[in-house]
Formats: structure tokens, C-alpha cells, sequence
């Protein structure tokens, strides 16, 4: 896995999107967390999620000690799975 990065959710300034490009996927997979660092959801596909906006514009910091932990958290099986159902919903079988 590449290195994690975190960025202020545009939206709602109190939630942080944390995130990781996953060469298997051929995107970003991340984990929003809310101000308690409480897991809110887990999603394939970063760029599509922030609205289209490209990962060079993001106004991103390398994740601290806690979110990384709390991104790898999240098992590469767990990963796959998201991405299958992505990748069905998306793109048909």
C-alpha cells in the first residue's frame, strides 16, 4: 500500500476523509471518520466520492499515527469485497 494521506471533508469541516491509492483497485480506497475519529464509512473510489476533484488539487497532509492506524484497520479481503460490489454496481457482472 502507498502512503496514507488525510483532508478536511469540503462539506463538513468536523469529518476527515483518510486515504491510501490501491494499485490492485487503480484508485483511492478511504475511511471517513467524524470528530471522535468514529469509522463512518469505508468506500472505493476517493476522487469520484470528493465530487470529481483530482488527487493533485486536494489540499492533503500525511495521516498521523492514529489514522493510520484506524485506515489499516481495514483487511485487503475487506477491500476486495468493496471493490466487487463497486465494481458490479458500476459496471454491470
Amino acid at each position: 500500500m502507498e502512503k496514507i494521506y488525510a483532508v478536511a471533508n469540503p462539506m463538513w469541516y468536523a469529518d476527515t476523509f483518510i486515504f491510501s491509492y490501491m494499485e490492485d483497485f487503480g484508485c483511492y480506497v478511504y475511511v471517513k471518520v467524524n470528530h471522535a475519529n468514529k469509522i463512518e464509512e469505508i468506500g472505493i473510489n476517493l476522487e469520484q466520492r470528493m465530487h470529481n476533484t483530482k488527487f493533485e488539487d486536494m489540499d492533503k497532509n500525511e495521516a498521523s499515527r492514529l489514522q493510520k492506524s484506524i485506515f489499516n484497520r481495514i483487511g485487503k479481503e475487506y477491500w476486495w469485497g468493496l471493490y466487487k460490489q463497486h465494481y458490479r454496481n458500476n459496471y454491470g457482472n
